[in-house]
């Protein structure tokens, strides 16, 4: 299957089938997430992946009620962050620097161009974190 067949290809389940996904399997899923192409690379959000059935029934019951939540192998919960501090910023343009090998006078630029966004007192930066976190 290529990539257009494989987005043409859509499915909303109804029902899941109590077949449990396999580790490989789940850890591609979050190989996928972790490269989901967040606005500036940030990904202001955490994925939490539980497969206690007593912690599911209580998200169950205190979200939305959904049977495909209780029938599910491994529960994702994508969590956006509370806050885009110094610290969150300054940590991933280290890893950037590091993992690319880049240059102090380009993260300077990109750290710039990132606080240019999220420093707008127009954005709402929890709501912008949301979407962020949706797209993953």
């Amino acid at each position: 299957m290529d990539l257009i067949e494989a987005l043409n290809w859509r499915y909303a389940t109804k029902r899941m089938t109590g077949e449990k996904i396999a580790e490989s399997d789940l850890n591609i899923i979050l190989e996928a997430i972790r490269l989901t192409p967040t606005a500036y690379g940030l990904q202001p959000f955490k994925v939490v992946v539980t497969r206690n059935e007593d912690l599911i029934g209580e998200i169950y019951r205190k979200s939305c009620p959904q049977i495909v939540i209780r029938q599910c192998s491994h529960l994702l919960v994508f969590k956006a962050r509370k806050k885009l501090d110094s610290e969150y910023l300054e940590g991933y343009l280290k890893e950037m620097k590091r993992q690319r090998n880049s240059t102090d006078e380009y993260i300077d630029g990109y750290r710039s161009k990132i606080l240019r966004v999220i420093d707008d007192p127009q954005i709402n930066k929890f709501s912008w974190m949301i979407r962020q976190t949706y797209i993953a």
